[in-house]
């Protein structure tokens, strides 16, 4: 008999609910609520949802960021707590979502940018208040769309680690002694200096010649993993020349490489010091910039860009000056 009766007071309460929310205007952008403050509706507020933007989004929630605008009909509003002038505190108009601590003056508007968490199942609050008062219905938060972008992610690195897989497979199954000779010999100063920038030197020409294949893209650079180390490559859109070479060496063999390149006949142009960004900028250490330039038979410069820090970061390019 209890449990009866405690079966029919969550019926009943679900009911309620679902007739409450079917009777009020979802929160949403675009939604526009007005308050009567007296019998006659001569004094009142509005509510607009001017705008509703998503973010922190899981399986379960996600935080919503939303701006409001209040307009005053003929009447001063208190939001939130405030004190009277003989020191006495006083709570008006509180919303049960968000705090508002703001006086809004008779016949005008303010703007106010709050942020909800938007939750699935019985733990969530699914009615929008303001001082008891129901004003809008939330809906439970939908995650289909985090799950889709989740699995695409999630696909997504399959697919790199995949090719990163592929890649070192096929270049192991294909090696030989003619193919790790190019590959050594385009990270010299020699090569680097007469083909960067050359027509010869194509995305194609390179992928086959040296057996190697793209691991990422990033802002019109692409990334391949060389036995030497980790190369950045640049290419102009048609035909896709190689313009831009760039690769890390670290201790020996970045004193080392910079020792080639003074062999071979490039010649400081310029040095500074500089603050030197290291692993994707989480960390900053005082460093050093230096401009080296080889000039080319056929005119203009072969510049190779020296970032010391705690590494040395090699970068190439051509310029006519």
């Amino acid at each position: 008999m209890k449990r009866f009766m405690i079966s029919c007071i969550i019926a009943s309460s679900s009911i309620a609910m679902v007739c409450a929310q079917s009777s009020l205007p979802q929160l949403k952008e675009g939604t526009n609520v007005s308050i009567p403050l007296n019998k006659k509706d001569t004094k009142g507020l509005d509510i607009f949802i001017k705008s509703m933007t998503y973010r922190d989004s899981t399986d379960r929630s996600c935080q919503a960021d939303i701006i409001l605008e209040f307009t005053s009909r003929n009447v001063k509003i208190h939001f939130g707590q405030y004190s009277d002038p003989l020191g006495s505190w006083h709570e008006d108009y509180m919303f049960n979502m968000f705090n508002i601590n703001d006086i809004l003056k008779k016949n005008e508007k303010i703007v106010k940018k709050v942020s909800i968490w938007l939750r699935q199942g019985i733990y969530r609050d699914s009615i929008l208040t303001m001082g008891g008062k129901a004003l809008m219905y939330i809906p439970p938060y939908n995650s289909e769309e985090f799950i889709q972008k989740e699995a695409a992610r999630k696909k997504a690195v399959e697919l790199a680690n995949k090719a990163r897989l592929d890649s070192m497979n096929n270049a192991i199954s294909h090696d030989n002694k003619k193919i790790y000779e190019r590959r050594e010999k385009l990270l010299t100063p020699e090569y680097l200096a007469n083909w960067v920038g050359a027509s010869f030197f194509t995305k194609e020409n390179i992928e086959k010649d040296c057996d190697v294949y793209p691991m990422a893209y990033s802002g019109g650079k692409v990334f391949y993993d060389f036995p030497q180390c980790p190369v950045t490559m640049e290419f102009a859109d048609q035909p896709q020349v190689c313009i831009y070479v760039s690769f890390r060496l670290f201790g020996e063999d970045g004193y080392r490489f910079r020792t080639q390149l003074l062999n071979f006949g490039y010649k400081l142009k310029s040095k500074s010091n500089a603050l030197v960004s290291e692993n994707n900028f989480e960390h900053l250490t005082n460093g050093k910039v230096s401009i080296y330039r080889y000039a080319l038979m056929n005119g203009g410069y072969s510049v190779c860009k020296i970032t010391e820090g705690h590494a040395f970061m090699f970068e190439f390019y051509r310029s006519k000056y």
